[in-house]
């Protein structure tokens, strides 16, 4: 999934997970490239005019990225699902280097 985790809530990609997990039975790597941080976030509003930008969006609830993920949410998603997580942070010369994660999360296939 890249520049697509943006489009989903906590919750939905807990349920990704979830179904990932029921029909990869199997194992599974599952990539997520390109996910806004928000601890960054100031790195990509980074001039008054784009924060300003940012604070109408959000109050009008259109904001231009989508859902900015903190990494312990991640973190926290992996752990709970019972996947393995590899954090992959993006090469510094890519444009969204400075305010993007890369991930891959990882499924061993289950013993029946």
């Amino acid at each position: 999934m890249y520049k697509a985790l943006k489009h989903f809530k906590p919750w939905e990609f807990k349920e990704i997970l979830r179904i990932a997990k029921e029909i990869g039975q199997l194992g599974f790597k599952f990539f997520f490239g390109s996910v806004p941080d928000y601890s960054w976030i100031w790195n990509f509003y980074d001039t008054s005019e784009r924060k300003a930008e940012y604070y109408r969006r959000i109050s009008e609830g259109t904001e231009a990225i989508g859902s900015w993920w903190l990494p312990p949410q991640i973190e926290g998603v992996a752990h709970n699902s019972g996947v393995a997580l590899k954090w992959i942070y993006q090469d510094p010369v890519l444009h969204t280097a400075h305010y993007r994660f890369d991930f891959l999360l990882e499924h061993e296939m289950s013993t029946i």
